[in-house]
């Protein structure tokens, strides 16, 4: 076997040395915010936990589809066109700041043409605060409903969990018989727990950098995220990690590119390549897709995810 590798024992399946190094960052996290919890009184994501070994094997649970400055990037109109009838947002630092109600400046427009291309019965927030176990009485999902007039999805897990009550509460909707969960949107800023919920259950995921980066923020939460985008971002590209499949991208031809840019630090910033003469709509930015196509065009110079249309700014 090469030296790399390991095979476990009645496993039959191999698993290379970064996936271990993956893994035990994985762990580490967990422990951090197992630890967050403690400090804020909230319950411990077991979930995440379990779930985080799973990743073992599947390491591209970690890798979302389209990759991007901020929710303002995105190009709702195509994801509809695509074939999605619904958007599931995650809260903090990416519709608003850390412990806040409030939709931060750089998301409200887009925000506002999301729920004007899917409608209020198509869009619904999924966080681990407002509306999850922590939330008693579900007082935080009212108050934040009545903020931003979005509904919070109500759950007895913490992401990667609780999915059966999201797809409960969009079938009931309004044009919501036959919806699957192909059909629906995860958008959030966190690799480990929106990326990973979407992709385990087969939604189209949608990676976002966080809106205000540490400020505000609680520091265990603040120090985890980075250790996602330091660490575990230059796992993934070691290991050639790439997203499940999905009917958007497969509908509009478009591949992940073999080669990632010379530098990561770029984040979502390039545009499509070519290759035999077509254009392809998809790059892989530090280690994760991001899919042109899905994004709105970029102002020149703007480096947090302005558009041209509905910029949200």
């Amino acid at each position: 076997r090469p030296k790399d590798e390991v095979l476990l024992m009645g496993g039959g399946w191999r698993v290379s040395g970064a996936q271990w190094v993956l893994v035990a960052v994985l762990l580490a996290v967990r422990v951090c915010e197992a630890m967050r919890a403690n400090s804020l009184a909230q319950s411990v994501n077991l979930a995440g936990v379990v779930g985080s070994l799973g990743l073992l094997r599947r390491p591209g649970l970690c890798v979302p589809h389209v990759s991007c400055g901020v929710v303002a990037d995105v190009d709702w109109s195509r994801l509809q066109s695509a074939g999605l009838r619904g958007v599931i947002f995650d809260k903090d630092n990416t519709l608003t700041a850390p412990y806040t109600d409030e939709l931060h400046p750089a998301a409200a427009g887009a925000v506002e043409e999301c729920l004007r291309v899917f409608g209020p019965s198509g869009v619904a927030i999924l966080s681990n605060s407002a509306g999850g176990p922590d939330d008693k009485g579900y007082e935080e999902a009212a108050r934040l409903e009545s903020t931003l007039g979005i509904h919070v999805l109500r759950r007895q897990e913490k992401k990667p969990g609780g999915f059966n009550e999201v797809m409960h509460w969009f079938a009931a909707q309004d044009g919501g018989a036959g919806l699957v969960p192909a059909e629906l949107a995860m958008v959030g800023d966190r690799l480990l727990t929106d990326v990973v919920f979407g992709n385990r259950h087969g939604l189209f995921t949608v990676h976002v950098q966080p809106l205000v980066g540490g400020q505000g923020d609680n520091l265990m939460a603040a120090g985890v995220r980075g250790v996602e985008n330091r660490a575990i971002m230059p796992m993934l590209r070691a290991l050639r990690a790439s997203p499940p499949e999905h009917f958007a991208l497969q509908g509009a031809g478009v591949m992940a590119a073999e080669k990632p840019p010379p530098s990561p630090e770029g984040g979502a910033r390039g545009g499509g390549d070519r290759e035999g003469g077509n254009t392809s709509a998809s790059a892989v930015l530090g280690g994760l897709a991001q899919n042109n196509l899905f994004l709105r065009a970029r102002r020149t110079g703007d480096s947090r995810g302005g558009s041209e249309r509905g910029g949200g700014e």
